[in-house]
């Protein structure tokens, strides 16, 4: 029975890591305008899921501004607003409060949630560019610990990012996320 538990653990790692999206990606950003998430002249796309009433998404809002410091011009940031119940005067309310330092987008038609598969918010995705469109690096949480980022055992975001500018396999590929989970409109 472990022998086969095992076995689906690792076919279901393997299938996160070979994940390609072949289908363009946008979102709506805060001018009304679609924005492209596509890696073209960088190395690497991270999208964070959000809506504006999960209390877990605020927790990791420093950490995402730092980031998009740190990897300025090699990996480009995105809150990418996934909710089916979010107005956009609450959108635009939390991108205000939030800061331009990460683009924040609306997913109205949930086409980005649907090709990614999120499932809540707090969810990260590394995107790199592949041959065959942009592969999914890693999907999970930023690390360990959403509330304290000091106390963070593992940074598996950073992990990640770092693995990948070296041309490397991210390990892990994916992490439990504690978040709010996502409603889909479909």
């Amino acid at each position: 029975m472990r022998f086969y538990l095992l076995i689906v653990i690792l076919l279901h790692a393997g299938l996160a890591t070979a994940q390609i999206i072949r289908e363009p990606l946008q979102a709506i950003g805060m001018d009304g305008k679609y924005v492209s998430l596509q890696a073209e002249g960088i190395q690497g796309v991270v999208l964070f899921f959000t809506d504006t009433r999960c209390p877990y998404d605020d927790h990791y809002l420093e950490r995402m501004h730092k980031y998009a410091s740190d990897f300025s011009g090699k990996i480009r940031f995105y809150f990418v607003n996934v909710s089916a119940e979010d107005t956009p005067e609450e959108i635009k309310k939390q991108a205000n409060e939030w800061g331009a330092a990460v683009p924040y987008l609306h997913d109205a038609d949930q086409s980005v949630l649907r090709a990614l598969g999120g499932k809540r918010t707090s969810e990260v995705f590394l995107l790199q560019k592949s041959n065959e469109g942009l592969q999914v690096s890693y999907r999970g949480p930023l690390d360990d610990n959403p509330q304290v980022s000091e106390d963070a055992d593992k940074n598996y975001l950073l992990d990640a990012i770092h693995a990948v500018l070296n041309g490397q396999k991210p390990a892990p590929v994916t992490a439990r996320v504690a978040g709010c989970f996502i409603r889909s409109k479909y």
